[in-house]
């Protein structure tokens, strides 16, 4: 599982973080400089992020 953390987000923030990683196997934070529409406002930031994500657990199962 990958989590995309938008450092300036006042809504979702690092404390998500807290809460999620008990729950799940393989955990992977990236952070970025960007507020709550960083889907929007970073996009080839977060695609990029995602990319790498994919290629590194591309034969994982969950």
């Amino acid at each position: 599982m990958q989590l995309i953390v938008a450092t300036r987000d006042p809504f979702v923030g690092r404390g998500f973080v807290r809460d999620v990683a008990p729950w799940v196997e393989k955990l992977r934070v990236d952070e970025i400089e960007a507020g709550h529409w960083a889907v929007m406002t970073h996009a080839p930031t977060v695609a990029a992020r995602c990319r790498e994500h994919f290629k590194a657990n591309a034969g994982y199962a969950a």
